[in-house]
């Protein structure tokens, strides 16, 4: 939870509020989930990055993930998950790991 969510759910609580009579979901259990969409709509400070910077940070991504997937499988013995369709190419949405195509996706 972020500052700005704890704030915004402490000022929703201040709120005087009838309780429900109607068998309702009480407000008290939707104020958590008011605050994570208010401080979700905050704006933020974009900053431009070159295409050359972007791919640096993505190759250093990729190797760090390729690290992390490496530690994770040797500690639990498992080979790492396949992330790439079956017949190559780019993942787009879902894809299926067996040798039978996804259809109606």
């Amino acid at each position: 939870m972020t500052g700005l969510q704890a704030e915004l759910e402490a000022a929703f609580r201040k709120l005087p509020v009838a309780p429900p009579d109607d068998g309702n979901i009480p407000y008290e259990w939707v104020i958590p989930g008011i605050g994570r969409q208010l401080a979700l709509m905050k704006p933020v400070d974009c900053k431009v990055a070159s295409p050359d910077a972007a791919k640096r940070k993505l190759g250093a991504l990729k190797k760090h993930a390729k690290i992390l997937c490496e530690d994770m499988s040797a500690m639990t013995g498992t080979r790492p998950t396949r992330i790439t369709p079956p017949r190559g190419g780019k993942a787009h949405g879902l894809f299926s790991t067996s040798s039978q195509q996804h259809t109606g996706f």
